[in-house]
């Protein structure tokens, strides 16, 4: 029987072969429609799937104007589970026996908006519905687009109960993350 773990991951996915996470483009969100066009990424679907647990994530809308608010996304006060894709990075510059030459990084899916964040972006997060998190994690669950489209269509009832607030300008100054950040103003 398959053990889950909660691990610390890098954002972003590093390509097989890059020279080195800082290097190489990596992948910090992937598109899920663009899964079945990148042989890749849809290797990933089939076997590292992951569930990134978030309080929320900000959010800027774009005015006509051509300013940019800051809005917080989330579940109020509960958490919510983002559909994600993990893999492992060799660093060809550490000995084969260094259990530090592997580095775990991953990204988060994207969709069209949906429900309220509809108004703040065109794309967000594939947001996970409790009722399919155990069949997205399960590595014996052929992992698929149709699997994607099944999770995507489970969320809408999430993606309407979350709530969007809009916080201060802090987040864009590359301050640390805080709870002072992530206040209503």
């Amino acid at each position: 029987m398959p053990v889950r773990r909660l691990e610390s991951a890098r954002w972003g996915l590093v390509p097989a072969g890059s020279p080195g996470p800082d290097q190489a483009p990596s992948l910090a969100e992937v598109p899920a429609e663009q899964l079945g066009s990148r042989p890749e990424l849809l290797q990933a679907l089939v076997s590292r799937r992951a569930a990134i647990p978030v309080s929320g994530y900000y959010e800027h809308h774009e005015t006509d104007d051509g300013l940019r608010t800051p809005y917080l996304v989330g579940a109020g006060d509960g958490i919510v589970l983002l559909a994600a894709l993990y893999g492992w990075w060799r660093d060809p510059a550490r000995a084969a026996d260094d259990p530090a030459r592997w580095v775990l990084t991953c990204a988060v899916l994207t969709r069209p908006s949906a429900g309220t964040v509809e108004a703040l972006a065109e794309r967000m997060p594939v947001v996970l519905s409790p009722d399919v998190v155990e069949e997205w994690l399960d590595p014996t669950a052929e992992g698929s687009p149709d699997l994607l489209r099944a999770v995507a269509a489970q969320a809408e009832d999430v993606i309407e109960q979350l709530a969007m607030d809009e916080v201060g300008p802090g987040i864009d100054r590359g301050a640390p993350d805080t709870a002072e950040l992530a206040r209503p103003v």
